[in-house]
């Protein structure tokens, strides 16, 4: 659990703490839409929250091919144009026999 948290976000059977402040000082809208989507899950794989957490928290890069995968719709829905940019990259970069259908998937 993280110290201080103040809101808890949803995806897949994972329940995630996290803070409402530092999500919309990243992007109002990903704040908004996190905020207005509590009582529901997310459409996205626990893996992939938490890559955008990490993202939002820490700048950290590095997201696996399949949370890409994804991420890319979610970050183009909300205002996420560097995150976006990191996806489109790692997918550009991954295909692999266990990623192609994903990938595919993203691309049409």
């Amino acid at each position: 659990m993280m110290p201080y948290s103040d809101f808890s976000v949803t995806a897949g059977s994972e329940n995630v703490r996290c803070h409402k402040a530092l999500l919309l000082a990243y992007s109002d809208v990903l704040g908004n839409s996190l905020i207005k989507e509590s009582d529901t899950a997310l459409r996205i794989s626990p893996a992939a929250l938490k890559s955008v957490l990490k993202f939002c928290y820490y700048g950290y890069g590095e997201v696996d091919a399949k949370p890409a995968c994804e991420l890319v719709g979610f970050c183009r829905r909300n205002k996420l144009p560097t995150l976006l940019r990191i996806c489109e990259d790692k997918i550009r970069n991954s295909v692999a026999a266990d990623t192609v259908m994903d990938i595919l998937g993203v691309s049409y």
